[in-house]
């Protein structure tokens, strides 16, 4: 007879397969900017770190209220901060002299830059109106603005409810499922008026919430939770491929944004298939999880790079160029990862939540 596997309620812990998720989402959009393949590969990759993003960050916040009976607001700031920060800023700083230097806009490059150590680049079009977009090489920071936005807020609200009650597993939830039902509808609102949704966080919110509540769904030991894992095992490289195949239909459905949330299911399901007692030898494989390891150097460095290599070697084919790119930028991300983000890692322990 079957049993349904355990769901494990206390600490994650590290997971190798977490990190072959993240290697699929950042391959994802790698490769949809340097060979436009797959098709739809931002939307895959993009939809795919935000539900793990919600994921992630919800489980270590349960995970530090079970243990210390409250959540350190500033520990996790300050948590987020050494992650998230020291990458982006060098980044920015770098791309912004390099491409003023190299003759860009400078009023569009410092404009852009300020929104990206802001973290508002996702509003970049609001907040100046005239520029366009964000500058060159700056332009695919808008998903850490959205992510940051997230940490901002989802952190206080779930310890605004933790306080309120013991029993705050109910609530939580139900501000969870609120908000991915308030997001859904906002977003189809927008995209009816005819207004750009794609940079901004409320129509994203579905997506980090979808992974906040599955978090909340494994930490309560729900048995929905351990048989979805079963049963999504098996079929989801199927289901990817279909998806991906069905992927020209996407742009009826998207009339009312609804394929950004089916793209939130489907990273769902790959969590799910990741934390399960069956796990694909594919999110486990070694050079996968190494991507996955340095992920996100690779999202900050290999667009910026691509438009250098193009720049720098205009008569070479499309391809060629994207190799190229590949190559630096896989070069460039395990370098910065090795001799530059584990420093600030370790430093994390200073500001452990337990």
């Amino acid at each position: 007879m079957d049993t349904v596997p355990t769901v494990v309620t206390r600490k994650l812990g590290y997971k190798p397969q977490l990190d072959g998720v993240r290697g699929i989402a950042v391959l994802s959009v790698v490769g949809y900017h340097l060979f436009g393949f797959p098709r739809h590969g931002g939307l895959y990759g993009v939809g795919f770190f935000f539900v793990l993003s919600g994921f992630l960050i919800t489980t270590l916040l349960l995970e530090e209220c079970e243990s210390s009976g409250t959540i350190s607001i500033r520990k996790f700031y300050m948590r987020r901060a050494l992650r998230l920060l020291p990458v982006a800023y060098v980044g920015t700083v770098v791309i912004t002299a390099v491409s003023i230097l190299s003759g860009g806009d400078q009023g569009h490059y410092l404009r852009s830059a300020i929104s990206v150590l802001l973290y508002i680049g996702n509003y970049f079009t609001l907040v100046f109106r005239g520029y366009g977009d964000l500058a060159p090489g700056l332009g695919h920071f808008w998903t850490l603005a959205v992510e940051e936005q997230f940490y901002l807020v989802w952190p206080v609200a779930l310890l605004a409810i933790y306080q309120r009650s013991s029993h705050y597993q109910r609530p939580l939830v139900g501000l969870t499922i609120g908000g991915i039902v308030a997001g859904v509808l906002l977003r189809a609102v927008l995209i009816a008026s005819g207004k750009t949704v794609w940079a901004f966080t409320p129509t994203h919110i579905d997506a980090l919430l979808l992974g906040a509540l599955l978090a909340q769904m494994r930490f309560g030991g729900s048995r929905l939770v351990a048989h979805l894992a079963r049963l999504s095992g098996t079929g989801l490289l199927l289901g990817i491929s279909a998806v991906v195949g069905l992927s020209n239909r996407f742009d009826l459905e998207a009339q009312f944004g609804m394929r950004y949330t089916m793209v939130a299911v489907l990273g769902v399901a790959l969590l799910l298939v990741a934390d399960g007692d069956r796990v694909p030898t594919v999110l486990t494989f070694g050079p996968l999880v190494r991507v996955g390891r340095f992920s996100y150097g690779l999202y900050v460095i290999h667009w910026p790079v691509w438009l250098a290599a193009s720049h720098i070697l205009p008569t070479l084919g499309y391809w060629t160029r994207g190799v190229i790119a590949l190559v630096v930028s896989l070069m460039l991300s395990e370098l910065s990862f090795r001799w530059f983000e584990l420093y600030f890692l370790q430093l994390k322990r200073r500001f452990s939540a337990v």
